[in-house]
């Protein structure tokens, strides 16, 4: 990826830092763009450390005129914009935490509308407003592509979800419109996350590995024997962006470690 300008979003923890470090290892010059500096700062020293290079630009994703800014920054920063990873996202715990504790569950008739559409400002518009301003960067450069980190909720709904399952099934309509619009020159796909433990920053999944039984049920859920690491997320994100993958667009990776592959059925009775 040497000579290729990458943008993460949500970049600063998790999933997207670890997307961060995968792709300038893979020699891409990377912009950060997240709300929280001090985060964003120490996963640029981490790139710097391992000899890759990095940036990080202040941006709320829920405001296009700030998206607009920070893609225009990285792109003067680093000359030009290749590829862009949309990983900024708003989780059941995460919006629990804003609207005053616990999980943001609700279902259709019962979820706030005030935490509904938080969900769609930041899942859905916020990988909107970077792609819409990433794009024409991409085609003046002549190449492109897009990777939008989505979740296996897209397709297997969590009850009391509504609003996360529904943002994240809209993500994937995006995924698809765009890489029907943009072709040839930028690719679009997503990949569908599984479990991917951020203790540090999520107390749902603190909770979930401290409790032995709750932890190891979660484990063998999948077929892999293990929860997702960030770098899980970072190298399917650096095939499909690299020009190796130049004849897939509009594709869903899913990255769960095979959890959702067995068809998991109560124990029935022998005949």
């Amino acid at each position: 990826m040497e000579d290729l300008v990458a943008i993460v979003t949500g970049g600063s923890r998790g999933i997207g830092a670890g997307i961060a470090m995968e792709l300038a290892a893979a020699g891409a010059k990377v912009a950060v763009l997240a709300r929280d500096a001090e985060r964003g700062g120490r996963v640029i020293d981490a790139i710097a450390a391992a000899g890759g290079h990095g940036w990080f630009v202040a941006a709320d994703l829920t405001r296009e005129a700030d998206v607009a800014r920070a893609v225009e920054a990285a792109r003067d920063r680093f000359g030009a914009v290749h590829l862009l990873v949309s990983d900024a996202a708003l989780t059941p715990s995460r919006a629990g935490t804003a609207a005053g504790g616990g999980t943001a569950a609700g279902t259709v008739t019962d979820i706030p509308l005030d935490i509904w559409q938080r969900y769609f400002d930041v899942n859905v518009s916020g990988a909107f407003f970077a792609c819409r301003h990433a794009v024409p960067h991409m085609v003046d450069a002549g190449y492109g592509s897009i990777v939008v980190v989505n979740s296996i909720g897209s397709r297997h709904a969590m009850a009391g979800d509504v609003g996360y399952a529904s943002s994240k099934a809209a993500l994937s309509g995006l995924t698809r419109a765009m890489a029907v619009d943009l072709a040839p020159t930028v690719r679009v796909n997503e990949i569908l996350c599984g479990f991917f433990p951020n203790p540090t920053d999520n107390p749902v999944h603190r909770a979930l590995l401290t409790d032995p039984t709750t932890h190891r049920a979660v484990i063998e859920a999948n077929l892999v024997g293990r929860a997702g690491h960030p770098a899980d997320a970072g190298h399917a994100c650096v095939f499909l962006l690299s020009p190796e993958a130049g004849f897939v667009t509009g594709q869903s990776l899913v990255v769960d470690g095979g959890a959702h592959t067995p068809i998991r059925l109560p124990h029935l009775p022998k005949a």
